[in-house]
């Protein structure tokens, strides 16, 4: 997302939502597509892991941004409003239609014709999918895209976390954040 919706984000975390643990807008410059922020402190904590995965302070983490995303519930019409793509279940079907039958992406991205073919022959599947997910009565909210351990700080002495870097963000399930942090972490410490 270009750097004004990151720091409408943030605008919208903290006066809406009234979510803390996240930077603090200084400034912004609409014309110039940018803004400043505080810093929030800490460390990240792959770099606080360093390797030594802790449970209980990723588990915190967890927590942390649930909280996040539940004080979202009420506000996504003000992020889809902001630009933040909305990818909530009833919407994605009609998204995954659109980029499975873009040629010219799916060659772009190096698919071949037989992967591309798997993509469309998986369109059912995928929209059954999507609807069964919707069944449950779990909100779709604000996520952060690239929500992993990088882009969350920690500060041991007050035992105190933050989230950072709302530059990859969309309005979906809340499963879907979730996935892609505990893939990542999975993929950097188990291997």
């Amino acid at each position: 997302a270009l750097p004004i919706l990151e720091s409408g984000v943030l605008k919208i975390l903290h006066e809406s939502c009234n979510i803390l643990n996240t930077p603090n807008l200084i400034a912004e410059n609409k014309k110039l597509s940018c803004f400043l922020m505080a810093d929030c402190g800490g460390i990240d904590l792959r770099s606080y892991f360093d390797g030594c995965f802790e449970l209980d302070v990723f588990a915190q983490a967890l927590s942390s941004y649930k909280t996040l995303q539940k004080a979202t519930v009420p506000y996504v019409d003000k992020f889809i409003h902001l630009g933040i793509p909305d990818w909530r279940l009833d919407k994605l079907p009609y998204l995954y239609q659109e980029i499975i039958e873009n040629q010219k992406l799916l060659n772009a991205l190096g698919l071949d014709k037989k992967e591309q073919r798997q993509l469309h022959n998986l369109s059912v599947d995928f929209s059954y999918a999507c609807k069964e997910l919707a069944s449950y009565p779990i909100p779709e909210c604000f996520n952060n895209c690239d929500f992993k351990d990088k882009n969350i700080l920690y500060r041991k002495e007050r035992l105190d976390l933050s989230f950072i870097d709302f530059g990859q963000s969309a309005v979906c399930h809340p499963f879907f954040s979730l996935t892609y942090s505990l893939g990542e972490s999975s993929a950097y410490y188990l291997l």
